[in-house]
């Protein structure tokens, strides 16, 4: 929503109208830039981070906000919610991350960014940016490289906004603060330092899993794709035909000038 909602005051003005009293309104964005936590990864040496920048820019001049959702708070309490809380999120981009349950958030992340960057930029790009197709694809190709890499840990900021609407369905503007809660990533190549956070008297909690994957699903996802890679090579041995040794004559018959295949 937040590449898409250009009035998020109005937006939740009309979701206020439609909730009956005494529901919710949950809202789950992405934050922009994309972070890294690398201090010497900027968006001068790096194109993911690059992207994120002009991302931005071309989204502000046709009045898209892909910092909004930081601000929630006040619009929320002006169209009349109560109870607003807030949890923030840091979501690995690939499998740098520590732990099973990140590997496997990493790397729905990575898909979905792969999928969203060229239908997210083309149009701003050429159209808002004034860059040529061509060009775009060839820094879109440069950012996919980028993301794939193992030295650089980057993440994408989460957050889940939610707000009640008062039983009596009064207009109210009372509001308790916002609950600000923030989960420690650890690269695999760092146990103690390269902690994701941000500052500011947040306290790093685990991952509530009523917005996020539990470790039950992770485990049984795991499972399953583990159990789905063993049939796979099941099924390959099982179609595969039974080649026998080549007998030394054909082997001596054979091209002497053949390109040999690299190892791997």
């Amino acid at each position: 929503m937040v590449a898409a909602v250009k009035n998020w005051g109005r937006f939740f003005e009309q979701a206020y109208a439609n909730i009956k009293p005494g529901g919710y309104l949950e809202c789950q964005e992405i934050v922009f830039p994309i972070r890294c936590m690398d201090a010497n990864v900027t968006a001068q040496n790096s194109p993911l981070m690059r992207w994120s920048e002009l991302f931005l820019e071309a989204a502000t001049k046709i009045g898209l906000d892909g910092t909004g959702p930081r601000h929630f708070t006040p619009k929320l309490r002006d169209s009349g919610f109560v109870d607003i809380n807030l949890k923030k999120f840091k979501w690995p981009i690939g499998k740098w991350a520590k732990g099973a349950k990140f590997k496997l958030l990493g790397r729905f992340v990575f898909e979905d960014l792969m999928d969203w960057l060229p239908s997210s930029s083309l149009g701003l790009f050429t159209r808002v940016l004034g860059w040529s197709r061509e060009e775009v694809e060839v820094f879109l190709s440069e950012c996919r490289a980028e993301a794939k890499r193992k030295d650089r840990h980057y993440y994408g900021e989460v957050y889940v906004w939610w707000a009640r609407k008062a039983e009596d369905g009064s207009n109210s503007s009372y509001s308790h603060e916002p609950v600000l809660d923030d989960e420690i990533l650890e690269s695999d190549e760092d146990d103690a330092s390269h902690h994701a956070t941000e500052g500011g008297g947040v306290t790093n909690v685990p991952l509530p899993t009523a917005t996020d994957v539990t470790q039950a699903s992770v485990d049984q996802l795991s499972a399953l794709a583990v159990s789905s890679k063993d049939d796979e090579v099941s099924e390959s041995k099982k179609s595969a035909p039974e080649t026998k040794p080549e007998e030394p004559a054909s082997i001596a018959s054979k091209d002497a000038s053949a390109t040999p295949t690299p190892q791997s």
